[in-house]
């Protein structure tokens, strides 16, 4: 019999004290299927061999791309908590959507930015060129408002299906007096559920088409 879930909107200040639990989470879901971030490439090609610049395999073994041994793992605790502890600017804040046990066990965590598009942009896509200019034609105002969905990710061993059932109110709920929703991932899953809750209000840009210059899939919802 599957634990009852509760839900909740919290600020950001208010995870503080559970970021090592949400880390935890964070690197598990992140290393296993479709994303693979379990280590960092060792290549120091700035095109890296492997996609994303980022492997499945374990420290200290070779990666049969580039030949390097892999020597650190996709992202530390530190670089973690550093990303999710960062003060946000004036014209922007962060949110956290989870679904908990009742004994407070996090089974959905997502993190998310009302901010704009020029802050996206610049901060978001720092050192992606092409998905800056892109942006940028797709969001001609930079001063535009949106909420920015940053991270989603799951602990499977609380639930291991049926994650994104909440999906559509998550969004809404973080997205209060925001009409504008984006997000990107290489998660089919994650598109599906945009689709699904949000049918005539969501647009995918899939790369496998060629409408993103990026790997992964950006999708915009408006509400």
């Amino acid at each position: 019999m599957s634990e009852m879930l509760f839900n909740r909107v919290l600020a950001q200040s208010i995870m503080t004290d559970r970021l090592d639990d949400v880390v935890k989470i964070y690197q598990e879901s992140f290393a296993d299927v479709p994303w693979n971030e379990k280590t960092k490439c060792a290549s120091e090609s700035f095109n890296n061999n492997c996609p994303g610049g980022f492997s499945s395999l374990d420290i200290d073994m070779q990666c049969q791309s580039c030949n390097n041994v892999v020597k650190e793992e996709a992202y530390s605790k530190d670089e973690l908590l550093d990303r999710f502890s960062q003060p946000t600017r004036d014209d922007e804040y962060s949110l956290w959507y989870v679904e908990e046990t009742g004994d407070q066990r996090i089974s959905l965590a997502v993190f998310a930015k009302h901010t704009n598009v020029g802050n996206l942009i610049e901060k978001t896509f720092d050192g992606n060129p092409s998905m800056q200019q892109w942006l940028s034609d797709i969001y001609p105002e930079s001063d535009e408002k949106l909420l920015w969905i940053e991270d989603i990710f799951a602990d499977t061993n609380i639930r291991e299906k049926g994650n994104l059932i909440n999906f559509g109110s998550m969004v809404v709920r973080l997205a209060v007096n925001t009409e504008k929703v984006a997000f990107s991932t290489l998660n089919p899953k994650i598109v599906r559920a945009a689709q699904r809750d949000f049918p005539d209000q969501s647009t995918i840009f899939d790369p496998r088409f060629k409408t993103t210059p990026d790997r992964k899939t950006f999708v915009t919802i408006s509400l």
